[in-house]
């Protein structure tokens, strides 16, 4: 509101200029104000930026500190299997290394594999195998094709198995069958791999 030629008032919002103070601000202008319910913006960027550090923090946290690969390989070396049942090789896969898996995008890791060579038919060697694993505590699933007589490259019969913490799966393969690139099939000897991961 300002003051007109010969003393009158005028009502235009904003407009005009005071003749003895100078140019005014709107009525409603508020040097400083921010809306009502808004954070003045350099008030929210220190918590902004402790939250997304805490965030980095953690997952460098997990990427680093990876859970411990031991109670997987002890619950494959406590397996009752027979005697006659050769151990081939054994893969450890966890945190780090140089086949190692980051537990925090991969629900896999840590995952040991255990490769097996054995003599007998298929479905006497499934049954040995989902013996143990009952025998040690592990509850398992149906066996697909439980007379080992898939049709399909690859295992003849298969099973998976759980119980705390923890997931077996177990694959049998027939004499001869080269498994996972390995190299090491036998003409009279079956291949069993047994891979324990986190459940």
């Amino acid at each position: 509101m300002g003051i007109g030629e010969g003393g009158d008032v005028d009502h235009r919002q904003g407009a005009g200029t005071d003749r003895r103070t100078g140019p005014r601000l709107p009525v409603t202008a508020s040097v400083g104000a921010v809306p009502c319910g808004d954070r003045h913006p350099v008030m929210r960027r220190p918590g902004r930026r402790l939250l997304l550090a805490a965030t980095a923090a953690m997952l460098l946290l997990g990427a680093c500190a990876g859970r411990d690969p031991a109670p997987f390989v002890a619950e494959l070396d406590g397996l009752a299997l027979p005697s006659t049942w050769q151990v081939a090789q054994t893969d450890v896969r966890s945190q780090g290394g140089d086949s190692g898996c980051i537990e925090l995008i991969n629900p896999d890791c840590p995952r040991i594999t255990r490769y097996y060579l054995v003599s007998g038919e298929l479905r006497d060697i499934l049954e040995e195998a989902r013996q143990a694993l009952v025998s040690h505590g592990f509850v398992n699933s149906e066996v697909v094709y439980p007379n080992c007589d898939s049709a399909l490259s690859g295992s003849k019969c298969f099973f998976n198995a759980a119980k705390t913490g923890m997931e077996v799966s177990v694959n049998l393969y027939a004499p001869g069958e080269v498994v996972d690139h390995l190299g090491m099939p036998t003409s009279d000897m079956a291949t069993v791999r047994i891979t324990i991961n986190r459940h």
